[in-house]
């Protein structure tokens, strides 16, 4: 995760190389191996985002799956009168718009802020 980071940091340095190496005509293998370089690491830092999203999707299912359980479990223990006066559907819209949260919540602290 470190090097993803670092090579997100290095990009715009080695883009300055390449530029520099330009203007020499009698380097230019120099700018084709960073260029090659740098899609190398561009390529790698995705797969690594990848692969973290894709082992954090199975946290990110299970603790939303618990909250689902949850707020169900606590609506089934309400009384008649309290589902009588509320809506059923406008209820469970909030309960997806409230998964949806935490899902985009989760998935952008563990991927973004933590690392």
């Amino acid at each position: 995760i470190f090097g993803v980071k670092l090579v997100a940091v290095q990009a715009p340095l080695v883009m300055k190389g390449i530029m520099d190496h330009l203007d020499d005509p009698l380097e230019l293998g120099v700018p084709g191996h960073l260029l090659v370089a740098l899609a190398v690491a561009r390529i790698s830092t995705t797969v690594v985002k990848e692969l973290q999203s894709l082992a954090y999707m199975k946290v990110v299912q299970d603790a939303s799956r618990r909250l689902q359980l949850d707020v169900f479990a606590h609506l089934m223990q309400q009384d008649m009168n309290f589902h009588k006066n509320r809506n059923t559907g406008q209820l469970t819209s909030e309960m997806n718009r409230g998964y949806r949260s935490m899902t985009s919540l989760f998935r952008y602290s563990v991927a973004y802020l933590i690392p």
